[in-house]
């Protein structure tokens, strides 16, 4: 998925042809997420949620998170080796591959991005969370998978922080923004937006937020997220949500 802009009032289309009802006019700069194309028509997505047809000819690519530093924690590592899942797979190495890709989502569309750790060791939580001030990042999201004795547990949640923060409104809005795009993806359950005193999200002044893509106890769930076509879309839905954080605010 890409993003681009009008460059001129623009009707958005029931179909790729002008023979297709007018949905929608757009205004001249407005931003849209181009799904697919066809023929010289994108299938996009408006900024109130319109999906519809564009002229590929009145629209240019923009890359909407140039200029944001972004600090991606994949959690665990090392000596900590975070849940292990029902096959026995060790957290640590599915959430250096999920950040992975939300990375090179987010890279795409312009953001430089950091990593807390690059490889399998070991840093605490508390140096995760200070290092987002320290490179004067503007959002700071920890990767997680879930796991419980009990496997029957399933789903995806976000969490926030309150507690030792200048502005937890922006906390909430990123974990929200994320939450709301990563449970489109066709499968995920929502387990809700969750206020938790984390140390990474709490040793920080950087709006923060930690997501749980799933339980990695769950024999099913854990086959879903070892999907690499499930990682792709979630990598893209996550990046989707970090823009719809930095449009809303």
């Amino acid at each position: 998925m890409s993003y681009k802009k009008t460059a001129a009032n623009l009707n958005v289309r029931s179909g790729p042809s002008e023979m297709y009802d007018k949905m929608q006019t757009l205004t001249e700069g407005s931003a849209v997420r181009v799904v697919s194309s066809d023929n010289g028509w994108d299938r996009v997505i408006s900024p109130d949620g319109v999906v519809g047809w564009c002229s590929s000819d009145y629209l240019s690519e923009i890359y909407p998170l140039s200029g944001k530093l972004i600090l991606l924690d994949p959690g665990h590592g090392g000596k900590d080796p975070g849940s292990i899942s029902y096959s026995g797979k060790y957290e640590k190495y599915v959430n250096m591959e999920a950040a992975l890709k939300v990375k090179a989502r987010l890279e795409s569309l312009g953001a430089k991005v950091a990593l807390t750790r690059t490889g399998d060791y070991y840093i605490t939580n508390k140096e995760r969370g200070r290092m987002a001030d320290s490179l004067n990042a503007d959002i700071l999201l920890s990767i997680h998978h879930n796991s419980l004795e009990n496997k029957d547990y399933f789903g995806l949640s976000t969490y926030y922080n309150t507690i030792h923060y200048k502005n937890p409104a922006n906390g909430y809005n990123l974990a929200e923004s994320i939450y709301l795009n990563a449970t489109t993806v066709k499968g995920v359950y929502r387990d809700g937006i969750l206020d938790r005193n984390y140390e990474v999200l709490r040793e920080t002044n950087t709006p923060a937020a930690l997501i749980e893509i799933g339980f990695m106890s769950n024999p099913a769930e854990e086959l879903t997220i070892h999907d690499e076509s499930f990682q792709d879309v979630m990598a893209q839905k996550i990046a989707d949500g970090i823009v719809d954080y930095f449009n809303n605010k």
